[in-house]
């Protein structure tokens, strides 16, 4: 037995493991870094045309129709807040909201 009654065999388990998790720690650190390269950050201002997912909230019942597009009609951003969440309102005046930003899309007229 070695000092605090490890064994050598116990000592290179721990350098082991400890590897595994700085390798760990570095390829995560990689994943991190290849995401944040593909994702975009959007944001609307006030006024901007947007199209909100369609979802139960917004839906008034929901449709099982396959070839019912993903995205509700054209909306405006009434208010931004500053935690990337919005509020919109319709083409006649109905106000959703808050709405996060990634259930949000750019409407390009």
């Amino acid at each position: 037995m070695n000092e605090g009654g490890k064994t050598s065999a116990t000592k290179a388990f721990q350098v082991d493991q400890l590897d595994v998790i700085e390798d760990s720690t570095i390829r995560a650190a990689r994943n991190i870094h290849a995401f944040n390269k593909k994702v975009r950050p959007c944001s609307f201002q006030e006024v901007d045309l947007i199209l909100a997912i369609r979802r139960s909230i917004i839906m008034s019942k929901r449709m099982g129709n396959k070839f019912l597009s993903k995205w509700n009609d054209p909306f405006m951003v009434q208010e931004v807040y500053t935690n990337e969440a919005y509020k919109i309102i319709d083409e006649n005046g109905l106000r959703i909201g808050p709405v996060n930003d990634k259930f949000l899309k750019r409407y390009y007229a």
